[in-house]
Parts: C-alpha cells; sequence; structure tokens
C-alpha cells in the first residue's frame, strides 16, 4: 500500500501545477513557524501562554519543537524512503537517508518546515494560519461541508490531521457522531541527567573520541511484582526540557534538542501504560475519558508547579524515596521549574511502577549517578488517547468523505509514521478522486 501511495504521490506531483488554485487548502489554528519562535519564547522566559501558538499548535506541530527524531517501527520502505527524501528536498541533510537513528533537531526545522510549504504553495495549494475547524455539515449521513473561522465551505472531501493535542476537535467529532474509541496511552515523568555520564556508559574508553556525537539510550522494564511496564520515549541528547501547554491551567513536559546536540544535559520521558480501567470514573463521554484523565493531571501539575506554567520538579533521590524535595540542582535545563512532591501527581499504580523503575533502568547505564538527576513532571502527551474510527479506506466509519490523518487520528505517533499515515491517505484520496 505504501509504495501504491508513493508511485500515486509521485505521478500526482507532475499533474498539480494544472490544478486549479485553492482547490487544495491547509487551515491551521497556529503561527507559521517563525512566528511561533517567538510566541514560544514569551511563553518559556515570561510564562505567557498563546493557546493558538504555542509548543503544540501551529506550522510544523508539536514535532516542530523536539529532537526530530525519524526513528520508525514501519516495514514499509518505500513510503518512508519517500518521507525522507522530501525531507532533504526542504533542506535536511542527506546524512538522513542512511543514519539508523537520523535527527533533524529543532532549529534546522523551523528551515525545513516552511520550505515544504512553499512547495504546496508554488503547485497551487493554500495555507491559511490562524484558523480553526468550528463545525462538520453531515447531511444523509456524508460529509458535505465544514465550518471555519465562521465561513461555510462546502466539500465532500476533507482530510483531519489535527495531531493528537487538539482537544477541541475531539470533542466537536464526539458531538457530531463522528465514531471514536478510547486509546490506551501512557504518561509519567521526564528525567534528566548529564550528557557525559550517557557517553561513558555508552561508549567506555572512547566517550571522548571527536567522531562521536552525543550518545542516546533506549531503555525498557518488562511488568513485574504487580508493577507495571516502563519505557523510555522521546529521549533528546544534549538538549533541554521545557514546559509545554496549548490551554490556561494546565501544564505537560516535553524535551528538545538542536541539530548539534551540544547541550550538557540529556533528558527522556519514562512512561508507564494507562489503561481503560484507570480513566472509567470520568467516562462523561466513554471515548473521551482518556482525554479528560490527561486534562485532570495536568491541571493537578499546573497548580505544582506554582500557577505559572513553571513545571514541578524534583531531584531523582527524593522522587525514587518518595519524600518532598527539599530544593533542585542549580545544573538543570528548565530554570522555570519549581520544588514539588511529584509522588502526589500521578496515581498510585504509576508512581509506583515510576519509582521502581527508574533507578533500575538508569542502572543499567554504568557509573551513572543517580544523585545527580532531575525528575520534571508530568508527561502526558505521547501519544492520542482518542481513535477516530476509519475503515480499511481510511473514510471515517460514521461520516464518509472524513479523512482522519497522522497522529490525531490515532492510528499514528511520530513524525515517520505520521507522514507515512499521510501519504496513505493521499492514495486514499487520490483513488477516491478517480
Amino acid at each position: 500500500q505504501g509504495r501504491a501511495a508513493r508511485d500515486l504521490w509521485r505521478s500526482g506531483e507532475e499533474r498539480l501545477d494544472r490544478r486549479p488554485a485553492g482547490r487544495w487548502t491547509n487551515r491551521d489554528p497556529g503561527d507559521p513557524a517563525p512566528d511561533r519562535h517567538r510566541t514560544l519564547a514569551r511563553f518559556l522566559d515570561q510564562g505567557e501562554l498563546d493557546p493558538d501558538s504555542n509548543v503544540l499548535f501551529g506550522e510544523g506541530g508539536a514535532g516542530l519543537y523536539s529532537d526530530g527524531k525519524l526513528t520508525s517501527r514501519s516495514k514499509d520502505r518505500a513510503a518512508t524512503r519517500y518521507v525522507l527524501e522530501a525531507l532533504v528536498q526542504g533542506g535536511a541533510d542527506p546524512d538522513i537517508l542512511v543514519d539508523s537513528q537520523a535527527h533533524l533537531g529543532t532549529d534546522r526545522l523551523q528551515a525545513i518546515v516552511p520550505r515544504l510549504r512553499k512547495r504546496i504553495m508554488d503547485a497551487g495549494g493554500e495555507v491559511f494560519f490562524r484558523h480553526q475547524l468550528e463545525a462538520l455539515q453531515v447531511e444523509d449521513g456524508r460529509l458535505r461541508g465544514v465550518t471555519v473561522n465562521g465561513q461555510d465551505i462546502r466539500t465532500d472531501l476533507c482530510i483531519l490531521a489535527t495531531g493528537h493535542s487538539a482537544r477541541d476537535v475531539y470533542r466537536l467529532l464526539a458531538s457530531s457522531g463522528v465514531d471514536l474509541s478510547f486509546k490506551p496511552f501512557a504518561a509519567g515523568v521526564r528525567v534528566e541527567i548529564p550528557q557525559k555520564s550517557v557517553d561513558r556508559a555508552q561508549y567506555g574508553k572512547w566517550a571522548e573520541h571527536a567522531r562521536l556525537g552525543p550518545a542516546s539510550f533506549r531503555l525498557t522494564r518488562k511488568a513485574v511484582s504487580g508493577l507495571r511496564p516502563c519505557y523510555t520515549f522521546c529521549m533528546c541528547p544534549g538538549g533541554s526540557v521545557v514546559a509545554c501547554a496549548s490551554e490556561p491551567d494546565h501544564i505537560t513536559t516535553n524535551g528538545m534538542s538542536l541539530s548539534d546536540r551540544a547541550g550538557d544535559l540529556a533528558n527522556a520521558a519514562f512512561l508507564v501504560p494507562v489503561n481503560a480501567t484507570d480513566v472509567s470514573d470520568l467516562a462523561t463521554v466513554p471515548p473521551l475519558a482518556g482525554l479528560q484523565w490527561q486534562e485532570m493531571i495536568e491541571a493537578e501539575a499546573f497548580a505544582a508547579g506554582g500557577r505559572g506554567f513553571g513545571l514541578p520538579a524534583s531531584d531523582l533521590t527524593a522522587f525514587v524515596n518518595g519524600t518532598p524535595p527539599q530544593d533542585l540542582p542549580d545544573h538543570r535545563s528548565c530554570k522555570r521549574s519549581r520544588a514539588a512532591d511529584l509522588s502526589k501527581l500521578l496515581p498510585d499504580a504509576l508512581y509506583q511502577t515510576l519509582q521502581a523503575a527508574v533507578p533500575r533502568m538508569l542502572g543499567q547505564l554504568k557509573g551513572l549517578d543517580l544523585g545527580q538527576g532531575v525528575v520534571y513532571g508530568v508527561e502526558t502527551r505521547s501519544s492520542s488517547p482518542v481513535r477516530i474510527l476509519r475503515g480499511e479506506d481510511r473514510q471515517s466509519t460514521s461520516v464518509p468523505g472524513l479523512f482522519p490523518a497522522g497522529e490525531g487520528s490515532g492510528y499514528a505517533g511520530g513524525i515517520m509514521s505520521s507522514a507515512v499515515d499521510g501519504l496513505r491517505t493521499a492514495a486514499a484520496v487520490a483513488e477516491r478522486l478517480g
């Protein structure tokens, strides 16, 4: 299917210049990448949140402010190769075509994403920023239009690729009768440790070699003695931990690094699965119970961080011992963080798993001094807690003409899998159009 998508897309590129301008449009609630950089700076420095343009919303989505990792478990080599080639055409380093752990970095993504936008616009597409989906127009069980910024747009085809944090869209879909389901996800904390410790553990005597870049790690621990599994996610070598929010009075964590990964600290999320029984008490709208759970945890983290978009944090020793931290180490990347008892922010099943698993997992990095670690809470947005049900034709099972795609659909996660999912959706749309 991926090869078919690639071939359809390649042949479609040859026809794009013959299509009427404005036929293909993208409407984004946030800002272009350069403007997002300014709004993010105000948020990180002053705690000034723009709900429409932030770490999660705007051109490039949440992936713009990350490590830009291009890892993928997809076996569809043709489709993944096509995505990588498109990124290179947008200015990415050609090394990503051969690097087994390729990454882009936030600084390079800020240049690559606008170039991809220009390519779309040169082909006749239109891009609208600060535009928000407000309603679906469904007639006789099929999509017949959408409402964006108060404007009704008649169409029988809409690709919905909002990302997994557009909570207003999930609520809109639920009220519009679109089939949704709860999707298991994960939550936890983000741990920061010295990069040199990671290098020594991974490279041994070669840790100072000039040809070796900053080392990374991927750690897992199976469920044991009544505790849940635990795994690392979005490990950022030489990066920093940043506060992340898309709505007032809520906060979560995120990891970010630049292309050279030159920082002296490394960080990674340590996550524990969250299942349907964990959120059943919040099932006002059952498919959205996971979303409600995330909001509850993020509101508690916001309060623990001082109600100014500072992250609640603890030294690793206090976190493991289950005691309130006395102070935070001066050497930490997120300066707008505040000492807090993180054990009170997560349900017992998650905290007890992290309490036992984190030191054992980090213990695999030989020579690491756990006393140097900092723990930030909470990490809640690793994946979508909702799935928009779709059929084999990639259309909504309840509203034909609506094509959920990418992370927001609940069928993809990360830059590469979302891109491949979008590629396959493009193929499905092309087939629909004949």
